[in-house]
């Protein structure tokens, strides 16, 4: 049984009271309470205004102390010079949370002011939504505290909003296509109840189904995402972010907070498992289709029915501009769409039905797509021209979608039906969105929650080993810079730098002058490379601080003083240090790419991955991903890049080595990692054939921070494996060590799986070892380190350490509780390692501040009861299943 939420009275109260609430035009408790009047909850809800005896029918009382019963939560609808006053009232009155309204911007813009208010609410035991919240509903429960007049309808949709108007707009869309909410909440500043919290409260609400978010700004990047992505192992999330330049600077302006970049926001959306929306229109289209509960397959194929070679062209041009994949139905179904249709020379995908098509052909012609297995979902577009009552179409439409599995999304062209049925398209499970081009829209949405949720349990590729690091070496290069007040690594640190952590790197020799210069190129043989060295100097080949080929010390001599003289011409201000000198790289089938960790201002360290070279400038497009990577995201990031075509085979060349491009974009991760105070790393060109990567040319930023990271990780968005805290210690099997598990831990774990007996399996998992799949074993080693704990005992083979015992926490959102389970191999088991995995978990939750560590198990299963009553939890009976107890800690 889950504990309940510790929000839960916040956004579903039993009873309210509205301080302030009026009815005069215009002030701030009329709005809130007009919503109050206009729900089902009116005779719980308390209006409190020393002004008024009734408000409507209600009584209104004069002060919140006279309210006969302590109300779950309390509305402050007051100007805002009166908050901290009704702050202490509603302690003395044992409320516990506070809504604060929208009040006067010179308080609520006063960042001092915000925070003396949460000071004061803190100290008071109060939890507080806002300031500058308009409120919130629970349409399941009747209740509507917001400036909203009417109460929306009730559904499965859980919306959180940072602006009021947007959401007015998504409520307006809502009512006119009939999409429900299981809860509307409208956050304000978050200067205390976050959004990363309310999340977790729709996470772990029953009657939301789908989570819609609208994102102004980041306050609390690396909680959110850890929200997010809990909540999207079971739901779907969807996100409207703001992301135009001007956009951003607008919120920044408004809000005082920083703007992340939009590439890097969408690569963190997209690692969390959610889908993201840059248009509201888009936003609100994609909320419908997602509320209706069907997904694709991953396979995406989609299939267009429409009325009209114009209007199919049109939809089909919408599902080609999303990059969807058509269909290729089975010639079963081509005949039968041929004999519906009356043309043998029908065209299969898209479906044009013609002009005058009536109800019952598109009615047969989705049910015949529908029953193809090449089809994973179908988008109907209907144009007036066959003069069908809306309503009748959607309904037809409707019961056919019934009898399958696959997404069905329809659009009216030039027609609304839903204003003349509001309840019937979507009560029915038909999406019905404005436009064809927002149907291939919400479609491509659905098709990348499927693929972020597959790419979440992706097992990684065996063959891949990850380049080893040498942080020790790579720290002192970072200490020695700092040491010598420097911003930027020489060449000299740089190479080190890279070859710690096992980037082969090309040497780069330093000539202070033009013999110099000369005598290094004899020395590393010709033809050699000669680029700019100089502070200030951010593209080398724009000052003609480049020269290539150089075969002889003559011609060495005389492209240094070209170079400096360039630098003094082209860059005055730059500060010359010399010309680095390097062998001419000879690899005919390398592909010049551009790979880099950047630190965003918001969301911390990032690698991108682009063109380099010449064709970086003509090609500034790049992917981001957001560390710590492991093998599959890397492997995505490639996927997506614009250089993923460049790297197949193609006009003779083999196919570049992937594997080496992966192992390095991990190694540039681990170096974000690491070492937090390397600000950036620019390593352009990057050559990649099939022998491997070079980096040919690389820059390295260096910022004030410290190069060993703090035991959270805080320079991170994504918290990483925590730093290791390795117990070793003997056992009769031999050296052990007792560690976190890592996410490369995937393939022993599946063969710790293979060994233990059907009866451990069972007790563990409670079901047959051959039964747990991949997706499980994933779930274990690829964590959230903010939220989880897992450790294991391996031994201390070198030939290849196998694990013997498993052990994990999960913290229980919104509570003070976490929940632990625990695996040791069957021959290991009596030898004491349970319990000094369970005395680490305990650890583990005091260092968390968690209050109760509690497990389930089975009745049966006597040697895990008795380590419990050793360790002394205490058990009782489970409510939910009668074979299993449940034990509990109080920490």
């Amino acid at each position: 049984m889950l504990p309940i939420h510790r929000l839960k009275k916040a956004f579903v109260p039993d009873s309210v009271a509205v301080i302030g609430a009026s009815d005069r035009a215009g002030s701030l408790g009329t709005f809130v309470w007009n919503g109050v009047s206009n729900s089902n909850r009116v005779m719980q809800a308390y209006p409190v205004n020393p002004k008024y005896k009734y408000l409507g029918v209600s009584p209104c009382w004069p002060r919140l102390a006279d309210l006969p019963v302590v109300p779950d939560l309390a509305v402050i609808a007051l100007p805002s010079k009166y908050v901290l006053d009704m702050l202490a009232e509603c302690a003395e009155k044992g409320v516990r949370f506070v809504l604060l309204a929208t009040g006067q911007e010179d308080y609520t813009a006063d960042r001092l002011w915000r925070e003396e208010v949460i000071s004061t609410a803190h100290r008071l035991g109060i939890r507080v939504i806002g300031p500058e919240s308009t409120g919130l509903m629970r349409p399941e429960i009747g209740l509507n505290v917001s400036y909203w007049p009417n109460l929306a309808k009730t559904g499965r949709v859980g919306l959180i909003c940072q602006s009021g108007s947007v959401t007015a707009s998504v409520l307006d869309y809502a009512a006119r296509h009939c999409v429900g909410f299981s809860s509307v909440i409208t956050t304000g500043f978050e200067c205390d109840i976050s959004l990363a919290e309310m999340v977790d409260f729709l996470a772990s609400d029953p009657a939301t189904g789908v989570i819609a978010l609208h994102i102004e700004t980041l306050r609390h990047p690396r909680a959110l995402y850890s929200a997010i992505r809990a909540a999207g192992r079971s739901k779907p999330v969807v996100i409207l972010k703001a992301s135009s330049s001007n956009a951003s600077r607008l919120i920044s302006t408004r809000t005082a907070t920083a703007s992340a970049d939009k590439t890097v926001l969408d690569a963190l959306i997209r690692r969390a498992g959610a889908v993201s929306c840059s248009q509201l229109e888009e936003f609100l289209a994609t909320i419908e289709v997602f509320s209706a509960g069907r997904l694709p397959r991953l396979s995406g194929r989609v299939a267009v029915i429409a009325n009209g070679l114009g209007f199919a062209s049109l939809a089909a041009d919408s599902a080609d501009h999303c990059c969807l994949e058509f269909a290729q139905p089975k010639a079963q179904t081509q005949r039968a769409l041929a004999k519906l249709i009356g043309s043998p020379l029908v065209l299969s995908n898209p479906v044009d039905l013609g002009v005058t098509a009536s109800i019952e052909k598109f009615a047969l012609a989705l049910k015949t797509l529908l029953e193809d297995v090449r089809t994973d979902g179908v988008l109907v577009a209907m144009s007036a021209a066959n003069g069908a009552d809306p309503i009748a179409a959607a309904t037809a439409l409707a019961a056919v979608s019934q009898c399958s599995y696959k997404p069905v999304i329809a659009s009216w062209g030039g027609r609304d039906i839903t204003l003349a049925c509001p309840a019937s398209p979507q009560e029915q499970m038909l999406p019905c969105v404005p436009s064809a081009r927002l149907a291939a829209q919400a479609f491509t949405h659905l098709m990348q929650f499927v693929r972020n949720r597959e790419l979440r349990v992706r097992p990684p590729r065996e063959g891949i080993d990850t380049n080893k690091c040498d942080l020790v070496a790579a720290r002192a290069v970072a200490m020695l810079a700092q040491d010598e007040k420097r911003h930027r690594l020489i060449e000299s640190q740089t190479e080190e730098l890279l070859r710690a952590f096992g980037i082969p790197a090309e040497s780069a020799h330093l000539a202070n002058n033009e013999i110099q210069a000369a005598d290094i190129a004899e020395a590393i043989g010709f033809p050699v490379a000669m680029k700019l060295a100089a502070a200030g100097v951010a593209e080398k080949t724009e000052v003609g601080g480049v020269a290539l080929n150089i075969l002889s010390a003559k011609e060495a001599q005389e492209a240094f003083v070209r170079i400096r003289e360039n630098c003094t011409r082209y860059a005055p201000m730059a500060k010359f240090r010399g010309v680095i000198v390097q062998s001419m790289v000879r690899r005919p089938n390398a592909r010049e790419l551009s790979l880099s960790m950047i630190t965003d201002p918001v969301l911390g360290p990032i690698i991108k991955l682009g063109a380099g070279g010449h064709m970086g400038s003509l090609m500034p497009e790049t992917a981001a991903a957001v560390p710590p990577i492991i093998a599959p995201i890397a492997e995505d990031l490639i996927d997506r890049s614009p250089v993923a075509p460049a790297l197949g085979a193609f006009r003779g060349m083999p196919p570049a080595s992937r594997d080496a491009l992966v192992r390095t974009i991990i190694s540039l991760s681990r170096m974000a990692e690491s070492i937090p105070s390397i600000a950036e790393v620019i390593i352009d060109p990057l050559f990649v054939d099939e022998d491997g990567v070079l980096a040919i040319d690389c820059s390295v930023a260096i910022c004030a921070r410290s190069p060993m990271p703090d035991d959270q990780h805080s320079h991170m968005t994504i918290a990483p494996c925590p730093i290791e805290k390795i117990l070793h210690f003997k056992s009769k099997f031999g050296l052990m060590r007792l560690r976190s598990i890592k996410s490369d831990d995937f393939d022993a774990l599946k063969r710790l799986i293979s060994r233990i007996s059907r009866r451990s399996a069972y007790m563990r998992f409670h079901k047959d070892a051959s039964k747990i799949t991949d997706e499980e074993l994933i779930d274990f080693t690829q964590i959230d380190y903010d939220r989880e704990t897992a450790l294991c005992i391996e031994d201390d083979s070198t030939a290849g350490p196998e694990l013997h015992a498993v052990a994990r926490l999960r913290t229980v959102a919104g509570t003070d509780e976490a929940e632990f389970g625990i695996l040791v191999e069957d021959d290991c088991q009596g030898n004491g390692f349970g319990t000094m995995l369970m005395k680490r978990l305990e650890q583990e939750a005091r260092a968390r501040k968690l209050k109760t560590l509690t497990g389930y198990i089975f009745s049966e299963n006597i040697p895990m009861r008795a380590l419990m009553v050793k360790l002394g939890y205490a058990n009782t009976p489970c409510s939910e299943d009668s074979s299993m107890l449940m034990y509990r800690l109080t920490l």
